[in-house]
């Protein structure tokens, strides 16, 4: 395998993830899974790949069907699919999570032509209404930058999904937590704006959030700064 032969581009080698997935199931007693896009479109220098975001045609979906048949024979079951195609040169990384247009239908379409496999949608969804709708069709939703910077909407989703009564830990309990955690690994040497950088998102959407992350932003960079400043 060559230098940079990960992620999206190994659609391109349908075979060579069969053989990777064959391997892991014989190696392992847990499920094997397969994250993937609905396809990839080569770039490169010089190559109009913007121009041609707007299409997805027949020859498009026989690859995407190709893949899914040769890495489901090898033993997967589970395909995680981000629903946009993956430009290979041509796009930053970042451009290739948000230019691509998102194209559920194709997931949807997966879903239809291989009823025996799980399909989970991923990609762009971002409330409690857009998850729960595509769960009618899907066999799950996985919610990346959205958890991320706003982390309560997987407590709004909990709750509108299951009826337990469970309720979500306070702020307060959550920053305790974090002040242990981060006395515990700055003392290991981990820098402390490694770990307050991904607070961010507790107070998202609730007045006084800008306050909170300029507070953990400006705190974790002051000289002799506690562990635990958050806090008061």
């Amino acid at each position: 395998m060559h230098a940079g032969a990960f992620g999206a581009c190994l659609m391109a080698d349908p075979k060579r993830v069969a053989d990777c997935v064959a391997e892991m199931r014989a190696a392992v007693a847990v499920p094997v899974t397969v994250k993937m896009r609905i396809g990839i479109i080569e770039g490169g220098a010089g190559a109009p790949v913007r121009a041609r975001l707007g299409q997805y045609d027949e020859t498009d979906y026989e690859r995407l069907v190709a893949f899914t048949v040769a890495v489901s024979a090898a033993g997967c079951s589970l395909f995680i699919v981000h629903a946009r195609q993956a430009v290979l040169g041509g796009l930053s990384p970042k451009e290739n999570r948000e230019v691509p247009p998102l194209r559920p239908e194709i997931v949807q379409r997966l879903t239809r032509q291989f009823p025996s496999l799980q399909f989970v949608l991923n990609g762009g969804l971002r409330t409690v209404p857009q998850a729960q709708e595509a769960l009618t069709w899907s066999s799950g939703v996985m919610l990346g930058r959205e958890a991320y910077h706003r982390p309560y909407v997987i407590t709004e989703l909990h709750q509108q999904l299951f009826d337990d009564g469970w309720q979500r830990p306070s702020e307060r309990s959550l920053l305790e937590r974090m002040a242990r955690y981060a006395v515990r690994e700055t003392a290991a040497g981990e820098p402390l704006n490694a770990i307050t950088r991904h607070m961010f998102g507790l107070y998202a959407g609730q007045a006084g959030a800008r306050a909170f992350r300029a507070r953990l932003a400006e705190g974790s960079r002051k000289s002799g700064a506690a562990a635990d400043f958050f806090l008061y």
